[in-house]
């Protein structure tokens, strides 16, 4: 299946690996294209899997999925990229949502560093202005090393009408998980780390994948859209040597 443009989401479960259906305990498979439509719905109960038609019943066997007449680029190859990513650690992309004094940052973007400053606006961005504390932990091997805390910049001040500049010594290019207090709230975010050469087509690449996930129909949940956006962040950390 490696040459369709598939990708595929789980409702109320960890991913399958395509082609495994059967060895997984699994509740709901949604299989959708590259512009977000639903090709078919597959539900998995103690190893044995059926495909869901619309009427609502899951009892037909699985059928073959169709092959895509569409011509292959960047992103087709980028969604079967992350689809191994989610086959491979399904829980590494989890959205976990917090009640109640969480931030409203953006989840998942592209930066810049700038010297010993990370551009961070993107992120805070629909936040209100005011001080604001980061701290910034590594995902990939592009990053610092151990998964530990390796940059805090405490008392930054933000305002919308102005570029975040957040002092950030030890970070260099690569993935990472930045947290961000403000009062008694706090928020995450994943951001890919780029540096000044790698970061117009990274960005670029970002914000294209973003508009196709935005096209998926309903039946794709904002969890598996984010989930989804983390898996490709991961991608192009992987990539991100190639446009140094």
């Amino acid at each position: 299946m490696g040459n369709i443009g598939h990708f595929f989401g789980v409702r109320g479960a960890v991913l399958c690996p395509r082609g495994l259906f059967a060895l997984c305990v699994l509740l709901r498979i949604v299989v959708a294209n590259l512009h977000g439509d639903v090709i078919k719905t597959i539900a998995c109960k103690s190893g044995v899997c059926r495909q869901c038609i619309p009427s609502g019943g899951c009892t037909d066997p699985v059928q073959p999925l169709p092959h895509s007449t569409e011509t292959r680029g960047v992103l087709a190859n980028a969604f079967d990229a992350i689809s191994e990513l989610f086959a491979e650690k399904p829980e590494r992309y989890s959205i976990h949502r917090v009640r109640g004094g969480e931030l409203g940052v953006v989840k998942s973007s592209v930066v810049r560093l700038d010297g010993t400053n990370v551009e961070l606006e993107s992120v805070v961005k629909q936040l209100e202005s005011g001080l604001y504390e980061f701290s910034f932990v590594p995902l990939s091997e592009l990053a610092s090393g151990p998964r530990e805390v390796t940059s805090v910049s405490s008392n930054v001040e933000w305002k919308p009408d102005r570029p975040l500049l957040v002092p950030a010594q030890r970070v260099r290019p690569g993935l990472y998980e930045v947290h961000v207090s403000h009062n008694e709230s706090s928020g995450a975010a994943w951001v890919l780390v780029c540096s000044r050469e790698a970061y117009d087509q990274t960005v670029a690449l970002f914000h294209e994948f973003i508009a196709q996930t935005e096209h998926w129909d309903g039946s794709v949940s904002d969890e598996t859209k984010q989930a989804s956006q983390r898996a490709y962040l991961d991608y192009l950390a992987s990539q991100q040597i190639h446009f140094r």
